[in-house]
């Protein structure tokens, strides 16, 4: 409902202002022009706030990393699944920045976030042991090398959302350098295949 969108909206402008802990209720309540118990009747709680937050964004990357199960290589898969990932994250900043700072804001919330992580982690470990298949890695421990890459993404997300360095448009611009610096921790040249913004693909002339 409209109104139950408007609360959550303000909601979630109030924390990503405030922080958690210093949001009140009748702040989110001034915010989205409504009674109290509107905002209990629709959200109940901060904390449901944020879990329902979380729970779009959940619901929006597995939409989107579902659609690359299908890529016929697991490098393709890996390079876009990274461009996603930065796209569905930026698409609002103060989701994002209730969501990664606030951790959910309550043991229902971070359960949430640690299954976000997990459908990320999920994905990459996939592609790298289709990686594995396909010749284009070695055998190693693949869910701690997954680990690495999304904790490699979350730090580009964060200084975006939290931090304000960069514009969204630069946060998805850096998706094939940040794929080009992955593959070559994992050892693999990818010059050929990974096209930097303002670099140029091949070395020929």
């Amino acid at each position: 409902r409209a109104r139950d969108e408007a609360i959550l909206e303000a909601a979630k402008m109030c924390i990503a202002e405030k922080g958690f802990a210093a949001t009140r209720v009748r702040d989110i309540v001034k915010r989205a022009k409504c009674s109290t118990g509107a905002f209990y009747d629709s959200l109940g709680s901060k904390e449901a706030a944020v879990e329902a937050l979380a729970a779009q964004l959940i619901a929006e990357m597995t939409k989107e990393l579902d659609k690359l199960w299908g890529e016929e290589l697991a490098v393709s898969a890996f390079d876009l699944g990274i461009e996603l990932v930065f796209e569905v994250f930026t698409r609002d900043r103060e989701r994002t920045v209730v969501v990664m700072s606030e951790r959910g804001g309550g043991p229902e919330g971070t359960e949430l976030y640690q299954r976000l992580s997990s459908a990320m982690v999920e994905f990459t470990v996939a592609q790298i042991e289709r990686g594995v298949r396909e010749g284009v890695f070695v055998a190693e421990d693949t869910r701690l090398t997954a680990s690495c890459v999304v904790g490699a993404i979350t730090f580009f997300l964060t200084r975006w959302a939290i931090l304000g360095e960069s514009t969204r448009e630069d946060i998805i611009a850096q998706a094939p350098r940040v794929a080009r610096q992955l593959w070559l921790m994992f050892g693999v040249e990818r010059e050929d295949r990974v096209a930097v913004p303002g670099e140029s693909a091949s070395q020929d002339s």
